[in-house]
């Protein structure tokens, strides 16, 4: 019996699912899928920023929404058929439990990992000679078609700003700040630049709107006072102690001794030292001969507690009551030790910062004296290995 052709249709479609039986010459086209570009990186400022929001926008329009960056600092957006560059800016979030207020913009020109800090905001201003990233992000929205300015030559010229004009010339071994994957945490080197940069913002006194209102302009000129600080500070990163950056040469500071220590007698023995930033700075020194003293009171302005400070042969203790603190200013295999003298009067002891290196946890950091001798201030902090909690002391007279 012949099969009516109809059943024939049925029957087939019930076998193969639809596909086209013999004889009738169709074809079958399946369906296009777009699978999302993906962004992701690291937002920090030499801490993580938590809880933040980045938003991204490309030079055709396509634009996204993280969801709130994590613990680290880390964040990842999607964005379907983006066509770069694609702008970055993260904003609102905590730096260390307090509410950020700053936004920080990054640079994109092709998928995958996009950092945001201050290293990034900075390249962004430059390149784009904006006095203002946040305003210049915000007009990519009614004007996107603005990002086809940038191109790798024009980022590699913002990077050259930051390694020979700002002199944070550690980028040329760490990497790009907007490319390079990087863990925010001390001893990483992209993230003790941040902290430098910051201790030299601060420590200049300047406004970092300002900064960056100033890094736009191809005339810019470096603040009074910048560069040293942020060579001061990165000296007493755990990657500025542990770089190699002051190598020891024996031919200048080694086995010597200088002046008075100004807590008092007897002078500073410094031993296997390398001078580091002219004459007022030595590195990887072992202070022996500094005179034992304390406990000396102190007042925590964290806590609002006192502190006492003690300081034994080698080894100086602080505590509030609550956190103690210690660090190494002799020849202890556990200490890194970085010597600030004034650089007016070189025999005048001004600052010492020590990493207890053994155990990779900061102890103390800075304890300056005034001309009488007397102990001014001593800071720290203690990173809990297990629990990743840290604990700061700032105590002064």
């Amino acid at each position: 019996m012949k099969t009516p052709s109809k059943y024939l249709a049925a029957i087939c479609a019930l076998a193969f699912g639809l596909a086209a039986c013999g004889g009738g010459g169709g074809s079958s086209t399946a369906s296009s899928v777009v699978t999302p570009v993906v962004l992701s990186g690291t937002a920090a400022v030499g801490t993580p920023i938590v809880g933040g929001v980045v938003g991204v926008i490309c030079s055709n329009g396509v634009s996204s929404t993280s969801l709130p960056t994590d613990a680290n600092g880390q964040w990842t957006s999607s964005l379907t058929a983006p066509v770069f560059p694609c702008a970055v800016q993260i904003t609102k979030g905590t730096i260390n439990g307090v509410a950020n207020t700053t936004s920080y913009t990054s640079l994109a020109l092709v998928a995958g990992i996009v950092n945001i800090s201050p290293l990034t905001d900075v390249m962004v201003a430059n390149a784009a000679a904006a006095v203002s990233t946040n305003a210049w992000f915000v007009s990519l929205a009614s004007k996107p078609t603005g990002l086809n300015s940038f191109n790798s030559s024009s980022m590699s010229s913002a990077l050259a700003v930051l390694i020979t004009k700002l002199n944070f010339v550690q980028l040329n071994s760490a990497g790009n700040p907007i490319t390079t994957v990087f863990v925010p945490v001390s001893g990483n080197v992209i993230d003790d630049v941040l902290t430098a940069f910051a201790a030299a913002i601060n420590s200049a006194n300047i406004i970092y709107s300002s900064f960056i209102n100033q890094i736009a302009s191809p005339n810019f000129v470096v603040p009074a006072g910048f560069t040293a600080g942020y060579a001061k500070a990165y000296a007493i990163t755990k990657s500025g102690i542990s770089s190699g950056a002051g190598t020891i040469n024996p031919s200048q500071g080694s086995n010597t001794t200088i002046g008075t220590a100004v807590n008092g007698t007897p002078a500073l023995a410094l031993t296997e030292c390398s001078p580091y930033l002219g004459v007022s700075v030595f590195y990887k020194c072992s202070a022996n001969a500094i005179a034992n003293f304390g406990p000396k009171t102190l007042k925590d302005t964290v806590s609002g507690s006192y502190c006492t400070v003690t300081y034994s042969n080698g080894v100086i203790t602080v505590g509030n009551g609550t956190d103690v603190l210690t660090g190494y200013f002799g020849s202890s295999v556990n200490g890194f030790n970085t010597i600030f003298t004034s650089a007016a009067t070189p025999s005048i002891i001004t600052e010492m910062g020590s990493l207890n290196n053994n155990q990779n946890i900061l102890g103390i950091f800075s304890a300056q004296w005034d001309s009488s001798g007397k102990i001014t201030s001593i800071s720290g902090e203690v990173i809990d290995l297990v629990s990743g909690v840290d604990k700061n002391i700032a105590c002064y007279l």
